[in-house]
């Protein structure tokens, strides 16, 4: 017996293809009705959530994270839906005066890259499953940082001799009550000399 909850829905797994009954609520997207909408209706009812919005996260500098999971984008979405739903999306992250867009990409998923590349995303850095694209979407240059395959930090020690007094300073989006001396990340190819 079914919970309330619960509903049964044929089709064919989104993986393998091959005919399944789900007896569970989301358990895969490739199992829907024909003619069902591609995407859930949002919270109100009146139209469907766009996968963007269910799956992008602000982070505390104003950037916005998408992850393009199955769930939330699935292997019927085609290329040119997708690229459409992206563009939308970035009017409405400029109007929200988002600065950046971060675009994480499973390797099964890399259908969608072209479609991103098009809307001015840049690929950031690719781990073995999955890729990383960028937008800066703010105003000037952008100012992601590059991908780290390593930092060289620089600190610079000063010193009153007169009072014996040592400068610090505190970071603006770290944790309150740490001081530091001034200091920061040298850029690559910099000279530590020149840094200081």
């Amino acid at each position: 017996m079914l919970s309330l909850g619960a509903r049964v829905l044929a089709g064919a797994c989104c993986c393998c293809r091959r005919p399944i009954v789900c007896r569970m609520r989301g358990h895969c997207p490739g199992a829907r009705a024909p003619g069902a909408p591609l995407f859930p209706r949002s919270r109100s009812g009146s139209a469907p959530a766009s996968p963007m919005s269910v799956a992008g996260r602000v982070d505390r500098f104003g950037a916005v994270t998408v992850h393009l999971e199955p769930k939330h984008f699935p292997p019927q979405l085609d290329e040119v839906t997708f690229q459409k739903l992206l563009q939308d999306a970035i009017v409405g992250w400029k109007a929200e005066d988002r600065v950046a867009v971060w675009l994480h990409v499973p390797i099964l998923q890399s259908r969608f890259i072209s479609a991103a590349a098009h809307q001015g995303f840049t690929f950031h850095h690719a781990e073995k499953d999955h890729s990383v694209l960028s937008l800066w979407l703010a105003m000037g240059e952008s100012r992601l940082p590059s991908y780290a395959t390593h930092q060289v930090g620089v600190a610079g020690a000063v010193l009153d001799e007169v009072t014996s007094k040592v400068l610090v300073v505190q970071d603006k989006n770290k944790t309150k009550n740490a001081w530091k001396f001034p200091g920061g990340l040298s850029d690559p190819g910099e000279d530590i000399g020149r840094c200081i």
